[in-house]
This record gives structure tokens, sequence and C-alpha cells, in this order.
């Protein structure tokens, strides 16, 4: 169940995402390739996660000096980012795969409170240091 209060910036990405996708429909059904979208679809997602690996591996060569706890949220962070990305893009097998139930739980929930978890760890330890702990 979605919460009642969201931040703006989480419901302007989305209609931004939203916005793209319309965008892109209509690229496709003029350029004659919208019965091929499947597979567009299916790069997009593969390059949105390799954007998200690399941007991680990135953040973790630039931060690689600092605490284990600040890698962590930096991790969670752009998992959390990746989740929010292809989430507003509202494919539907991504919706059927996000609806579907992991050990109980849907995997929406399981990617967003796994990336807001891995931030709130991360945030807690890194509270929990010493100042002068790398």
């Amino acid at each position: 169940m979605d919460t009642l209060v969201r931040p703006r910036s989480v419901e302007q990405s989305r209609n931004l995402g939203r916005a793209a996708v319309m965008a892109m429909l209509m690229v496709a059904k003029t350029r004659g390739w919208y019965e091929r979208r499947a597979h567009v679809q299916r790069r997009f997602i593969e390059l949105v996660l390799a954007g998200a690996i690399g941007t991680a591996v990135v953040g973790l060569i630039m931060v690689r000096k600092m605490p284990r706890p600040t890698k962590l949220a930096i991790v969670g962070l752009t998992l959390l980012a990746a989740f929010v990305f292809i989430r507003a893009t509202s494919f539907h097998k991504v919706d059927l795969i996000l609806g579907a139930r992991w050990l109980g739980m849907k995997a929406n929930w399981i990617f967003e409170l796994g990336g807001i978890g891995l931030i709130l760890i991360g945030t807690l330890l890194r509270r929990a240091a010493p100042a002068d702990s790398p």
C-alpha cells in the first residue's frame, strides 16, 4: 500500500518518467517499431541496471577512504534510485515482477525498502562509530 503522504520530488520524478515513456510510445508508433517494443524495453532496463552498477562502483571508488557505513549508504542510495527510475517507466512486465510476492512480501517492497534500509543502517552505523574511525 502506498503511503498517504509522498514527498513532492518523488511524485515529480514519477511524472517525469511517465512523460518520457509516453514520448517514447509516440516515437515507437510513428517510426514503426512499436510491435518490437518489448526488446527496446528490455534493453532500456538493462541499461538502467548497468548504469546503476556503474554508479555504485564509481561512488564506492570515490568514497573508498570513507567508513564502511558510508559505502553501505551509497549502495542503498544507488539501489533506491535505480528502483525509482525503473518503476517510473511502468512497463507491464516490470509491474508484474514488482507486484509478485517473494518470501511473503511484494518485490516492490523488497527493492524500495531494501534501498531505504541500507541507507538507514549505514547512517545509524556511521552515527554510532567513534569520530576518528575510518
